[in-house]
């Protein structure tokens, strides 16, 4: 089985909150030094979608992928089983992100396997979001 995350997607992602989303997770990729590695499989205008480094099997597991648009009625609710590997902080972070992005809500769900108590990937999400904001203050 494996720990595992959920979200389901009520509502196409609005442009600025799409690009809002993309530009969060590039700034987790641009600071490889602080963040897991990650794997870029698919990242273009209408999905993102990536696993752990791909230099390393023991770090991959399944593929974490998100749709701009919102999915066909059966495909609302998504999920991706990390396994607790590195990659699942950024998993994580951008579904807390995409959450807080997100006017209603109850748009966007998200859980875990950990009850949405998974305090590593808090502490990630505020460390990048803070460090994020703190980058667009000083450009």
């Amino acid at each position: 089985m494996g720990y595992t995350n959920y979200w389901t997607q009520f509502n196409d992602f609005t442009v600025q909150e799409w690009s809002s989303i993309k530009s969060f997770l590039s700034f987790m990729i641009d600071e490889p030094n602080n963040y897991p590695i990650i794997s870029i499989t698919a990242d273009d205008s209408e999905t993102i979608q990536f696993n752990g480094d791909n230099r390393d099997t023991r770090v991959m597991h399944e593929d974490f992928t998100l749709h701009r648009e919102c999915p066909s009625l059966q495909q609302r609710f998504q999920f991706c089983k990390t396994n607790r590997k590195p990659y699942d902080v950024v998993v994580w972070s951008l579904l807390m992100y995409c959450k807080a992005r997100i006017t209603d809500k109850q748009k966007f769900m998200i859980r875990n396997d950990a009850g949405l108590q998974c305090i590593e990937s808090k502490i990630y999400f505020n460390k990048v979001n803070e460090a994020k904001n703190a980058k667009i203050v000083t450009k």
